[in-house]
């Protein structure tokens, strides 16, 4: 928990003292990322921005994402031996600071922009299901629930088109690194299952946000 609470706030520290004086944005949008291996994930990722210019050629920003996996399960019949009442869902949020170097003048209408991008991502994995149980003379099936928690550290490039942050402006990306910290090991550990959620060791995000200035 003092992970997921810290990172992001010693981020938003740097970055309040870096751009003080700069001109900043909010932005607003969505991004795609799968950042498991679960075959029913989180894939869709709410986004909310804020964005500062230092000079006319760098520029910077912090992104708080979630997961819009809202729904009250997903059933995948095909992936437990325990039969078809099985039940996941994964959460997910997280923090990435973003720096960018734009090949044109970011003020002067949209300008292409590239540069590094390190964040956290903490991810929860559920997973409800039924287990055969016997007692050597019976067998019955009881309901099972479970749940664990994993954090990373997505580090990378992004590569974007953005517009500049006076007034209105639009702002499409990709970004592809990998997840320090992933591991191999399930983020949670049922051996009844076939098939396990393990985090992603390489990450690849696309984005499309818009934003106000001033």
């Amino acid at each position: 928990m003092s992970i997921k609470i810290q990172v992001p706030f010693i981020l938003a520290l740097v970055v309040l003292s870096t751009s003080a004086q700069a001109q900043m944005g909010i932005r607003y949008g969505a991004q795609h990322e799968k950042p498991t291996t679960a075959k029913f994930g989180s894939d869709w990722h709410m986004l909310l921005g804020w964005d500062f210019d230092l000079n006319d050629r760098l520029s910077g920003g912090l992104d708080f994402t979630t997961d819009m996996n809202w729904g009250s399960g997903y059933n995948m019949p095909d992936a437990a031996m325990a039969g078809p009442d099985f039940y996941e869902k994964v959460k997910t949020i997280g923090a990435q600071y973003r720096s960018q170097f734009h090949f044109t003048d970011n003020d002067d209408g949209a300008s292409i922009y590239m540069g590094p991008t390190i964040g956290v991502r903490a991810i929860k994995h559920k997973i409800d299901y039924y287990e055969e149980v016997s007692n050597g003379w019976f067998s019955t099936s009881e309901f099972r629930e479970t749940e664990a928690s994993k954090v990373f550290f997505p580090l990378g490039m992004r590569l974007g088109v953005r517009g500049p942050l006076e007034g209105g402006y639009g702002d499409i990306f990709l970004a592809i690194g990998a997840n320090i910290g992933s591991g191999d090991a399930p983020i949670n550990d049922v051996r009844i299952l076939r098939f396990e959620a393990t985090p992603n060791k390489v990450f690849f995000q696309i984005g499309l946000c818009y934003g106000v200035g001033w």
